[in-house]
């Protein structure tokens, strides 16, 4: 159902029913005559006519004079007034939806108006204003969790010191590396939802709450954005029922037309014309018949033969035909009746009808910001960069296996330099003794030979050595990934348990933003930016389209459009090209555009007009909004793809 009227409004904004004004307005007498039926009779001839109301103030008794001259004659209508009770529940009903939000108890969940009045929300249609600040301190929970939490976790860091060789490729270096990966996540959470610097808005108006998270503070202002609307309501429905809104014009029998004020209740808009009927007898009809004494044709009576006869005959300043036509016919009294119908709508659609679209629609541009990352990137919750507990163990432990190997090899270069360095000092030595030591010098290459093989072993020893320090190395590698692994999958499902900081006692999941949740129902939401048709359809004047750039395209009831874009600024664009621009720093321009010519607005994208008529305006992804001349909006997204919103609040 659109959002188009007041009786769609008060239901989508507190879960009341109201009668449909299709339905009032379309009640009908026995002759057809809406909210009356009517009796005309002849009366007998005197020169007073009389008209009385009747008793339950359901009706009148008008007397008046119909024909001209000698034969004008005297008749009574007798108008008795349909049953007004939807009439009157109307507003009745408006004002008890409203009162139970705009003041304690703050809601219309579980609340009874009483049988006198009806229309009360079915259970999963009332509205709870509290409900808001309940989703706020979900946030707010998590916070202090998250800030608590952060600040153990650092004190567990700072207590197991820095990151030391001695741990790397144990046990102990692995919990090093959770308990800092931990505390940067949790740390990462806690600015946040607390930001650096952040206050808090928002006041809810229904607790009194004052969130301590900038997700919750978004939440309490959307509650303050939707009572500022509710209120805004009731102001305006104030002023219907106590008659000090605006004048409508309004034609009398007379067909003079004044701007009056009107009441808000049929029965009494029925009984003023009635009485303004009366008031034309007085004035215009009964003062216009005149009596005389006229011979009588047929004799006097005995005693008496030329006695004259009282006669009567209307002069100049008679009249017995009304704006709607002559009180004896009762095609007149219909043209009555549809004047007090005529007024009751009027009234209804400029006091209650335009104020409460306006309300609708700067209330759907306030929610559209709630918690939108597109509005406000500190909405976005993004998490930390995470690495691999067994990734950072076996890197550790390669790290390890090569520095052992690099100083094992170091020192075994430095025993064998030292060892050359004493046999070029004994080459040397030897160099003088000629070619008689050659047997000496025979050994000493079987000894080299001696030594080379020993050294060989040796290194085969080494290296079958190490080999098996790498395995046993790697045995324990796959144990403790293990180990790990099992381990991470128990933190894993220990932190799960932190979605059960959505709920208001630690019970129910952290979610459902963008979901279904009691946000403020108790088994539905109130629609919200991108659900229901409140933001999807919300019908005349309160259409509104996201765009790819994040603005909001909203067609007013005039006909306008007017696209709010992310910095503040709007460009709204009327039917005859004429363009308004509000920009950013409170400056406005005005400009006209012809067909083919193009502006450009303030976030970079293009209004064009074509010579049908048509306006579109041209965003830098390559999606379009094109105002078409029947007054429906099409979105032509970056992907080909199109959707059309149309005035009565259909979508194709």
């Amino acid at each position: 159902m659109a959002a188009d009227n007041w009786e769609h409004i008060i239901n989508l904004m507190t879960g009341f029913t109201l009668a449909e004004r299709s339905a009032i307005e379309g009640s009908k007498g026995a002759g057809g005559i809406p909210w009356l039926d009517v009796e005309i009779k002849s009366v007998g001839m005197s020169l007073h006519a009389e008209s009385t109301a009747h008793g339950d103030g359901m009706g009148f008794d008008i007397q008046f004079y119909s024909g001209t001259g000698t034969d004008v004659g005297k008749y009574q209508a007798t108008v008795t007034f349909k049953d007004q009770t939807d009439g009157r529940q109307y507003w009745k009903r408006s004002a008890a939806a409203l009162a139970d939000l705009v003041a304690s108890p703050y809601k219309t969940a579980g609340v009874t108006s009483g049988t006198d009045v009806g229309g009360d929300p079915t259970p999963d249609a009332g509205v709870d204003l509290t409900s808001f600040s309940t989703l706020a301190k979900s946030f707010d929970k998590a916070g202090v969790f998250f800030t608590n939490h952060a600040e153990t976790l650092k004190q567990w860091a700072e207590s197991l010191g820095d990151e030391n060789a001695a741990w790397k490729g144990q046990a102990a270096g692995v919990f090093w590396h959770l308990i800092n990966d931990l505390h940067d996540k949790y740390d990462n959470y806690t600015s946040e939802l607390i930001p650096p610097g952040f206050s808090p808005a928002n006041t809810s108006v229904s607790t009194g709450y004052v969130s301590t998270t900038k997700h919750g503070d978004s939440v309490i202002g959307a509650e303050v954005a939707l009572h500022t609307a509710l209120q805004s309501m009731n102001d305006s429905l104030s002023k219907y029922m106590n008659q000090t809104g605006t004048p409508i014009s309004v034609t009398h029998p007379d067909g003079s037309s004044t701007s009056d004020i009107v009441s808000g209740d049929t029965r009494e808009v029925l009984y003023k014309v009635m009485t303004e009927i009366t008031d034309w007898v007085s004035v215009h009809n009964a003062p216009g018949v005149v009596g005389y004494m006229a011979p009588n044709p047929y004799g006097g009576y005995m005693g008496n033969p030329t006695a004259p006869i009282q006669s009567y005959t209307t002069n100049a300043n008679y009249s017995d035909a009304t704006t709607w036509g002559n009180l004896k016919d009762t095609s007149t009294w219909s043209g009555a009746a549809n004047e007090a119908v005529k007024r009751w709508q009027t009234n209804i659609e400029t006091n209650l009808d335009t104020p409460a679209r306006a309300d609708v629609t700067t209330l759907q541009q306030s929610w559209s910001r709630v918690l939108d990352p597109n509005w406000d990137t500190t909405f976005a919750f993004e998490d930390t960069d995470t690495t691999s507990l067994a990734q950072d163990l076996q890197q550790e432990k390669a790290d390890i296996q090569q520095d052992k190997a690099n100083d094992e090899q170091n020192n075994l270069n430095n025993s064998l330099n030292g060892l050359g360095d004493n046999l070029n000092g004994l080459g040397n030595n030897l160099n003088g003794l000629g070619n008689n030591l050659n047997g000496l010098g025979d050994n000493l290459n079987n000894f080299g030979d001696g030594l080379n093989n020993g050294l060989n072993g040796f290194g085969d020893s080494l290296n079958n050595g190490l080999n098996g320090l790498g395995d046993n190395l790697n045995n324990f590698s796959t144990g403790l990934d293990n180990g790990l692994n099992g381990f991470g999958d128990s933190i894993s499902n220990g932190l799960g348990g932190l979605n059960g900081l959505g709920g208001p006692g630690g019970g129910g999941p952290l979610t459902g933003l963008n979901g279904d949740s009691s946000l403020l129902t108790p088994n539905g939401p109130l629609p919200t930016p991108g659900s229901g048709d409140f933001f999807t359809n919300p019908g005349p004047g309160a259409t509104g389209v996201r765009n790819a750039d994040g603005s909001v395209t909203t067609q007013n009831a005039d006909g306008s459009v007017t696209t709010q874009f992310p910095d503040g600024s709007s460009t709204t664009v009327n039917p005859d090209g004429t363009i308004t621009t509000h920009n950013a720093d409170g400056t406005t321009t005005t400009s006209q555009l012809g067909p083919g010519q193009t502006l450009t607005n303030p976030d970079g994208s293009t209004t064009t007009v074509s010579g049908n008529g048509e306006i579109t305006t041209h965003f830098p992804d390559g999606s379009t909004v094109t105002q078409n001349a029947d007054g429906s909006l099409t979105t032509t997204n970056a992907d080909g793809s199109t959707s059309t919103h149309f005035p009565n609040g259909t979508v194709e």
